[in-house]
């Protein structure tokens, strides 16, 4: 998977934008039908352009278990973009929409299996609103690859839970597949959490299963991020 700038552990990331400076460790693995282990630990860095915009990079170190035991590790992509939110009614109880243009660089180890050796650009657009405790966002995303026939879209929606200031649960419902090949999709559904035990540090934790693979047997993912606000 190729690297993101995005806050979140879910697929579906939310509109709000950063407030100062945001640190961010990611840890995620992912297990298919064939035994293959991604496991990626990557950090990223953003940062806050104004009210309703923010930069952000992202990196890492990744490794790839395969089947037969071997392993293989690399330096991931270098992900960079900007989130922009350009409507927000969120305080009278409308909604907000945001888009957060991306490019990915081909820094990282191809032979490995961790970077993609071609440069990349993703636009995410999402639409949340809040229902008394429940935000529920929904986003739509097209992503495209240069000098390679590997386009892919996607679509996923999120409901969070809001339990206290400090807590919330999530679950989502995603699914993406190759723009020429829409019958080739894989749609999947997460469960997560957040928890923010001060204001300078948010864990967040997700676990995932494809509900139809038609690219392959069913995959189980694991995430966790740990992010740091000085």
């Amino acid at each position: 998977a190729a690297p993101t700038v995005g806050a979140s552990v879910y697929d579906t990331d939310s509109t709000s934008t950063a407030k100062g400076l945001e640190i961010k460790a990611k840890f995620y693995s992912k297990h298919s039908r064939d035994k293959q282990t991604w496991r990626l630990p990557g950090i990223s860095v953003s940062g806050m352009i104004n009210d309703h915009m923010e930069w952000g990079v992202s990196s890492g170190y990744g490794t790839v278990r395969k089947g037969d035991g071997a392993t293989r590790g690399g330096l991931r992509d270098l992900a960079a973009g900007t989130k922009w939110r350009f409507l927000d009614h969120s305080a009278e109880g409308g909604v907000s929409m945001a888009i957060e243009p991306e490019f990915v660089f081909p820094i990282g180890s191809e032979s490995s299996g961790v970077g993609t050796g071609a440069v990349a650009f993703e636009l995410p657009l999402r639409v949340a609103k809040r229902f008394g405790p429940v935000r529920v966002t929904g986003q739509v995303r097209m992503e495209r690859t240069f000098g390679r026939d590997d386009d892919s879209v996607g679509t996923g929606v999120l409901a969070e839970y809001a339990l206290s200031d400090q807590w919330s649960y999530g679950i989502e419902f995603a699914a993406d597949a190759p723009r020429k090949h829409l019958d080739a999709f894989e749609f999947h559904s997460n469960l997560g959490f957040k928890w923010e035990p001060g204001k300078h540090f948010e864990l967040q934790a997700l676990a995932g299963r494809s509900l139809d693979n038609r690219r392959g047997g069913a995959v189980t993912s694991f995430r966790l991020a740990l992010e740091y606000r000085p």
